[in-house]
């Protein structure tokens, strides 16, 4: 039902945005609870245009026009002055992207309000009114999970989501997997570039729940974190048997389907969609889709073009696949974590075009 509704939502959004002036509105998002789409709206005068159109007359009651102050111009020239201000300021550990339910640029900061850092940046922004937020000022309450020393079953598979664990004992988990564009012979397991130390380092599989292992994966023989943070894995997949690589999310907790086939790669467009990850820590979480081209700076990067959404997650899973559900058995492939804030209130996720585009690779999709 309600994937059913927010399809439907969705395609509405579609219509509408093709018929919204930047500069008389402030941009829609979906409410799959509500069924709605929620339009900011700067112009009242222009809504009984839009209200008229063939299009989008059969929807009228699906659609709330809500009075807004920023329209989505205004949103786009004051984001790209806090970017300049970010580079100029040289900020640090901030993730900030424009927040179109709030009609506003949200600025996270990895910092507790009572700190010194960024303070230059900060105050260069309050001449544009953004939503700060700081980190909480206590430890964040973390998902544990039971792990468990058992023996380890004989692995002859690696799904998407499954953990990864390096020379030097550093967690991610696996995006996805893919073809070397030039040579289809080579595969890859994808994940964050941050995952690395050196370019030597070797990488093995870790179960869910388990922290050890001796499933040999493969070397990382590539990496980037600047413009966009990948990493490419050679895989070897060397066991007592053969380990095939399944292009498959690991939903192991579910009751109804623990393996998600990926059959598309159709891009999440409306904010407030939903978009789930599955990784070694937390396994199978989700939530909605609250901003598109957000920026996560630190001190060695800043990464563009980032989906940012408020799904659950927390270090160790960086690197993870996120994707959103075709059906309650299949899903499309979205990209990878690659940055996450203290607690895991804002998640950063790199979309899969630009790490095809940017490494020369093809993802490999379930037949």
């Amino acid at each position: 039902m309600y994937l059913t509704r927010e399809k439907n939502l969705i395609n509405l959004d579609k219509t509408l945005i093709q018929y919204l002036d930047n500069s008389s509105f402030g941009g829609t998002w979906i409410d799959i609870n509500a069924n709605k789409v929620f339009i900011n709206t700067i112009d009242p005068s222009k809504v009984p245009i839009i209200k008229s159109l063939p299009e989008i007359k059969p929807y009228i009651d699906l659609l709330i026009f809500k009075p807004a102050y920023n329209s989505s111009q205004q949103l786009r020239v004051v984001f790209d002055l806090i970017k300049q201000l970010s580079i100029d300021k040289n900020a640090v550990d901030i993730i900030f992207y424009v927040d179109i339910s709030h009609n506003n640029i949200v600025i996270y900061l990895e910092q507790n309000e009572n700190e010194d850092k960024n303070m230059e940046f900060i105050n260069a922004t309050k001449q544009y009114n953004p939503i700060l937020i700081y980190k909480p000022p206590d430890d964040p309450p973390i998902m544990k999970r039971q792990t468990t020393i058992k023996r380890q079953p004989l692995i002859t598979e690696l799904f998407c989501g499954d953990g990864l664990i390096s020379d030097a004992g550093f967690l991610c988990s696996i995006g996805f997997f893919a073809k070397d564009l030039n040579d289809p012979s080579t595969i890859y397991v994808v994940t964050a570039g941050h995952c690395y130390l050196n370019m030597s380092e070797n990488f093995y599989y870790l179960p869910w729940d388990q922290q050890r292992t001796n499933v040999f994966i493969g070397p990382m023989v590539k990496y980037s974190i600047n413009p966009y943070d990948y990493g490419l894995i050679s895989f070897r997949g060397r066991s007592r048997r053969p380990i095939k690589a399944r292009p498959i999310v690991r939903n192991t907790d579910s009751n109804i389907c623990k393996e998600l086939p990926i059959h598309d790669t159709t891009q999440v467009s409306s904010h407030g969609a939903h978009l789930c990850k599955s990784g070694y820590q937390t396994h199978a979480t989700c939530g909605y889709v609250k901003g598109f081209n957000g920026i996560f700076k630190n001190n060695m990067t800043l990464e563009p073009d980032l989906i940012i959404t408020n799904t659950p997650s927390i270090a160790g899973d960086s690197g993870c696949t996120a994707y959103f559900y075709e059906d309650l058995c299949s899903v499309s492939l979205s990209g990878i974590m690659t940055a996450l804030s203290y607690g895991g209130d804002f998640l950063a996720i790199t979309p899969l075009e630009k790490i095809l585009s940017e490494a020369d690779i093809e993802l490999i999709i379930n037949s």
